[in-house]
């Protein structure tokens, strides 16, 4: 499984972030949610299992986060 970091900005719009950048840098973009995800593939689907929170916002995980970044990443 490859990690990455992501932002759900105004609770519906996934943004996924190489490990390198800081959460904080989409801060003027009404995050809701933010934290770490591991992105595979089950069965020919990507799977997603998001964690953890971003200190820079002060956020963490949501409930409803990794579907709507499975949604956005199988289309």
């Amino acid at each position: 499984m490859n990690e990455c970091k992501y932002v759900i900005l105004e609770g519906r719009f996934p943004v996924l972030l190489s490990c390198q950048t800081v959460h904080s840098e989409l801060a003027r973009s009404k995050p809701t949610s933010a934290g770490f995800c591991r992105i595979g593939v089950d069965d020919g689907r990507i799977k997603v299992v998001c964690f953890g929170r971003s200190k820079s916002l002060g956020l963490g995980f949501s409930p409803g986060d990794e579907e709507l970044i499975e949604q956005m990443l199988n289309g």
